[in-house]
C-alpha cells in the first residue's frame, strides 16, 4: 500500500529503472563484437550517478550463446564474467534495480542481439517467451493469492505447466532446492 504523497516518486523510480534497463540493453550501449559485460555494468552505474540515485544491488548480467553451454550457479544461468564479449545471436539478461526515495526496484529484462542479416528474433525465442508469460500468468494472476502457501501455489503452478506441455523451471519452496 502507497501513500498518494509517496505515488510520484514510485512512479519516477519505476520510470527511471524502465529507461535505463532499455537503454543498457539497446544499440546505444551495446555494440555487438565490441561491448563486454563489464562496460554494460559500468554504463547503468554511470547513468544511477548521472542521475543522483544509487542502485539497489549490483547489475547483473547473464549471457546465452547458441552453441555454448552455460555456466550455472545454483541451477541457474550464472552471471557472465566482465570480460564477456556481447556478440551478434547472443541473448542478454539484466537484473538491474535502483534505489530513489526509500523505493527499491528490481528488474528483471532480456534482450536479443540480431544477427547480420536479421530483422526479427528467431521463432524459437518468441516461443520461448510466450511459455515464459505462461507461466508468469499462472503464479501471478491464477495460482497467487493472499493466504495461500507458496508451496500450493507451486504445486499448482506446476501442474498447469505440465498439462499445457510447458518444461517450467522456478524456485521450489518446500526444499532446499533451487528449482526443479
Amino acid at each position: 500500500t502507497r501513500l498518494a504523497s509517496e505515488m510520484p516518486h514510485y512512479r519516477t523510480a519505476v520510470q527511471l529503472t524502465e529507461a535505463l534497463t532499455r537503454r543498457a540493453l539497446s544499440s546505444e550501449v551495446i555494440r555487438p563484437g565490441t561491448t563486454t559485460v563489464g562496460e554494460v555494468r559500468r554504463w547503468l552505474y554511470d547513468a544511477l550517478w548521472a542521475h543522483g540515485v544509487r542502485t539497489w544491488f549490483q547489475p547483473d548480467l547473464r549471457v546465452q550463446r547458441r552453441g555454448t553451454p552455460g555456466a550455472t550457479s545454483r541451477g541457474f544461468l550464472a552471471v557472465a564474467p566482465e570480460a564477456t564479449v556481447i556478440e551478434r545471436g547472443d541473448v542478454v539478461h539484466l537484473d538491474f534495480g535502483l534505489s530513489y526515495m526509500g523505493f527499491d526496484t528490481d528488474w528483471q529484462k532480456m534482450a536479443y542481439v540480431l544477427r547480420e542479416g536479421e530483422t526479427d528474433v528467431p521463432a524459437g525465442l518468441k516461443a520461448a517467451m510466450k511459455n515464459t508469460n505462461t507461466l508468469q500468468d499462472a503464479v501471478m494472476r491464477r495460482h497467487s493469492r493472499p493466504g495461500r502457501l507458496a508451496a500450493d501455489v507451486y504445486t499448482d503452478t506446476m501442474a498447469e505447466m505440465k498439462t499445457a506441455g510447458i518444461e517450467a523451471m522456478i524456485a521450489d519452496p518446500a526444499s532446499d532446492k533451487d528449482m526443479v
